[in-house]
C-alpha cells in the first residue's frame, strides 16, 4: 500500500514520522512491505517549517507531488492552531492543496487528524459523510461545514475511502487500525508493546476544549477559578465583572477576544467539566452534583449537561466506567 505523508505550510510533522516509523515497523514485524510512506506536497517542492511558530526550523524534501505520487491513501497532519481566526488563516494559505483535495478520485483513500481535518472539509470531500475532530473545532466546523455529519463525540470516525480522528496523536488511532486491517490483530499487539504505543482514546471527553481555553491566558485563568468557586446560582454576568474589576461590556470583550465564548458560555462551560469531575473522581450522584455547585434543580443542570457534552449524565457515566 502506497501512502503519500502530506506536508504542507504551517502543518506538524512529528506525527508524520511517527506514523511512518510505525509502519516500518510492522512491515519488519511481518517480514513484508505491506506499507510504503513517501512524503509528498501539494507541488513536490520542500517544504519549510518552523516548530511550534517558533525556534528552530526544518525542512522536509518532498518525493514527489500528489498529482504524481499515485498513491492508495494520503495521510494529512495538523496545523498550528489555537483559535478559528488561525483555522481560517490556515485554509486561506493552503487553498491550492485544498483544490487538489477537492479533485483526487474516489478511489484514494484520504486520512486527517486533528486540524488537517478542516482541510479535508473544505476540499467537499467531507460532505454528506460522518466525520470527527479535535473537540475545540467542534463550534468552528459544526458552523463552516454543516454537510458534514459531525460525530465529535468519537476520537475516529471511518468508512471505505475517509479517516479523521481527533488530536495532535490521531494518527495512532488511523495507524492502529490500517495495521490490523492488513496484518491483523496479533501483528498489531506485538508493535504495540515492542513500541510501548499507546492506547487511543475512543471518545472525546467533555472537559478538553476548556482545559485548553484556561490555559490560554492569566486573565482567563483568574477568570476560571472565579467561575469555578462560585455557585451556579451567583454566575450572574455582573457579579462576574465586579469579581474581575471591570465592566461587563469590557468582560465580554476580552473574553470573546480570548477564547471565542460569551460571558454565558465561558460560566457554563467551567461548571460543567467541575460536573464532570465530580462524577469521574468522586462518583457523586446527579443530586449530589447539583447540590454541590448550586444548581437549581435536577431538571436544568440535565439541560444543560447534555448541551454541552452531547450526553446524558448516565451516557456520561457510562463512557467513563
Amino acid at each position: 500500500m502506497r501512502i503519500g505523508l502530506v506536508v504542507y505550510p504551517g502543518c506538524i510533522p512529528s506525527g508524520l514520522m511517527a506514523f511512518a516509523e510505525i509502519l516500518t515497523a510492522c512491515n519488519q514485524r511481518t517480514q513484508q512491505r505491506t506499507f510504503e510512506c513517501v512524503f509528498t506536497s501539494v507541488d513536490g517542492a520542500a517544504v519549510t517549517l518552523t516548530l511550534a511558530s517558533q525556534g528552530p526550523s526544518i525542512t522536509i524534501e518532498s518525493q514527489t507531488s500528489l498529482a504524481e505520487g499515485q498513491f492508495d491513501a494520503l495521510l494529512l497532519p495538523g496545523f498550528w492552531a489555537s483559535s478559528e481566526q488561525d483555522c481560517t488563516k490556515a485554509l486561506a494559505v493552503n487553498r491550492e492543496l485544498i483544490d487538489t483535495l477537492s479533485r483526487l478520485p474516489s478511489t484514494t483513500q484520504l486520512w486527517g487528524y486533528c486540524s488537517a481535518v478542516c482541510l479535508l472539509a473544505a476540499s467537499k470531500q467531507l460532505e454528506g459523510r460522518r466525520a470527527t475532530a479535535t473537540w475545540w473545532l467542534a463550534q468552528y466546523l459544526s458552523t463552516a461545514f454543516t454537510g458534514v455529519n459531525w460525530q465529535f463525540n468519537d476520537t475516529l470516525v471511518q468508512d471505505k475511502q475517509l479517516s479523521t480522528s481527533s488530536g495532535v496523536q490521531g494518527y495512532l488511532a488511523i495507524a492502529n487500525t490500517l495495521i490490523q486491517s492488513h496484518c491483523g490483530a496479533a501483528i498489531l499487539a506485538d508493535i504495540t508493546k515492542l513500541m510501548v504505543i499507546a492506547r487511543p482514546q475512543k471518545a472525546a471527553l467533555p472537559w478538553q476544549r476548556i482545559e485548553m481555553i484556561k490555559s490560554k491566558s492569566p486573565e482567563v485563568a483568574r477568570a476560571y477559578r472565579w467561575v469555578e468557586q462560585t455557585p451556579v446560582q451567583d454566575l450572574t454576568l455582573s457579579n462576574f465583572a465586579s469579581a474581575m474589576n471591570m465592566s461587563t461590556r469590557t468582560l465580554a470583550r476580552r473574553l470573546a477576544s480570548s477564547t471565542e465564548l460569551s460571558a454565558a458560555q465561558f460560566m457554563r462551560l467551567v461548571k460543567i467539566q467541575q460536573a464532570c469531575d465530580l462524577i469521574t473522581y468522586q462518583g457523586l450522584s446527579v443530586k449530589e452534583v447539583v447540590d454541590r455547585l448550586g444548581y437549581g434543580d435536577e431538571t436544568s443542570f440535565r439541560r444543560t449537561f447534555k448541551q454541552v457534552t452531547t450526553l446524558t449524565p448516565a451516557q456520561y457515566r457510562q463512557l467513563i466506567a
